[in-house]
């Protein structure tokens, strides 16, 4: 016993002689591993692994990476370039990745990810655990704000055949299984697209082509949620007192989301839009080809036209049944 008294008071003796160099070998270790460390030197790592990961569906290339373990893990990209199988590429000026502990314990895709540069504006997700499903489905909880995103660049992206520009913004809150085993709900959208440009264009119907009015919109706001399937259009402001088309719409579209092996896209099917429109007479006659299917329904007033009509459908595509709204 006396032993291990003595060498337990050796032990402590130790410590309180060295206690200060042990301090700056530990504190020096954390600046070099988390500090000095040349994280971006790990850059072809990375992406080869992301690559291997998804199955060479994603690359990832970034010019530097930092890691921050206060106040919580966070994995920061600059100059990000990314890849996607089927999408043309994207680029961000910073990326910042931060998991959630509880997420990583429990092996869920909780955390938030912030994009600064994506499609020239800026992109905030944050997933957490969200309220089972009446099924028993674990979803998450999933929010979403977008700022400023050039519509020329998404239009890039998504490949769409008009041509527009604007600035668009978003705020959304969704609960989802990422799996898509049920369809998601969106509990509250909030769309707002300034500055909104649509450029005179052609598209083919089929080897039908329609000739598609240039229209200008100082701002376009809507709000609407997502339920069972369907997309509401609760509210719904078309331009500004001195823009050439003001207005409401106000609706629902069947849109059901489908996972193709890993790519997810929306299935519309009925739909039922109602539109109070009010053009003028500018506007009215260079589109009076694409105004012929609601001719019947229009009203003269002081500087224009307006149209109340309601438009509906089993599909988008054929043309849609009319009928004034009351």
């Amino acid at each position: 016993m006396s032993l291990i008294t003595e060498l337990l008071t050796l032990f402590f003796k130790f410590l309180k002689r060295h206690l200060g160099k042990l301090f700056l070998m530990v504190f020096f270790t954390l600046c070099f591993l988390f500090v000095l460390f040349p994280f971006s030197d790990l850059g072809d790592l990375v992406s080869s692994q992301i690559s291997q990961m998804t199955r060479n569906e994603v690359n990832l290339n970034f010019d530097k990476m930092g890691l921050n373990l206060f106040p919580s893990p966070r994995f920061a990209f600059k100059q990000v370039f990314v890849e996607v199988q089927n999408l043309p590429p994207l680029t961000a000026q910073d990326l910042v990745i931060s998991p959630s502990l509880s997420g990583l314990i429990s092996q869920k895709p909780y955390g938030s990810v912030q994009a600064k540069g994506l499609l020239k504006g800026n992109v905030d997700l944050n997933v957490s655990s969200g309220k089972k499903s009446e099924k028993g489905t674990d979803r998450q909880k999933i929010e979403m704000t977008i700022t400023n995103v050039d519509l020329q660049e998404l239009r890039r992206v998504a490949s769409l055949p008009v041509l527009i520009k604007g600035q668009l913004n978003l705020n959304s809150k969704a609960l989802a299984d990422i799996t898509l085993v049920e369809q998601p709900e969106i509990n509250e959208l909030g769309l707002i697209i300034k500055n909104f440009e649509l450029q005179p264009t052609t598209i083919d119907l089929g080897g039908f082509p329609l000739s598609i009015p240039g229209l200008k919109l100082t701002q376009l706001d809507l709000k609407g949620r997502l339920n069972d399937g369907r997309f509401f259009i609760e509210s719904g402001q078309i331009g500004r007192d001195r823009d050439e088309v003001t207005g409401t719409i106000t609706g629902f579209m069947s849109m059901t989301l489908m996972n193709f092996g890993g790519s997810v896209a929306p299935q519309f099917g009925n739909y039922e839009l109602s539109l109070d429109l009010k053009m003028k007479k500018s506007f009215q006659d260079k589109a009076a080809l694409f105004l012929l299917l609601i001719d019947n329904y229009k009203k003269p007033i002081a500087d224009g036209f307006q149209y109340r009509v309601k438009l509906s459908g089993t599909q988008f595509g054929p043309p849609p049944r009319i009928s004034p709204l009351q």
